[in-house]
């Protein structure tokens, strides 16, 4: 079982709406992400954007999450969404 399963097996668990938001795209072999932040979202309280990583690759993803290149973490939080980083 991968991260992203082992994450939405633990928010169904809780009775938590979860829903995968990343896309594979066959024709690039390359994973999307929802606004290139999200594999998962949730409503707990709100909606929920979740990034999924290792904990290899936790301190990256964090880290590109701060950076917010495109703005969209911004804008996420800005319109009440909330952001969780689980590895």
């Amino acid at each position: 079982m991968n991260a992203s399963a082992r994450t939405m097996q633990l928010y169904k668990k809780e009775g938590i709406p979860v829903w995968a938001v990343e896309r594979y795209i066959a024709a690039v072999h390359r994973r999307i992400d929802l606004f290139n932040l999200f594999d998962l979202i949730a409503l707990d309280m709100g909606i929920v954007g979740i990034q999924v990583t290792t904990s290899t690759n936790h301190s990256g993803h964090k880290q590109d999450l701060m950076m917010d290149q495109d703005g969209y973490a911004k804008c996420w939080l800005r319109n009440g969404g909330h952001i969780e980083l689980h590895s």
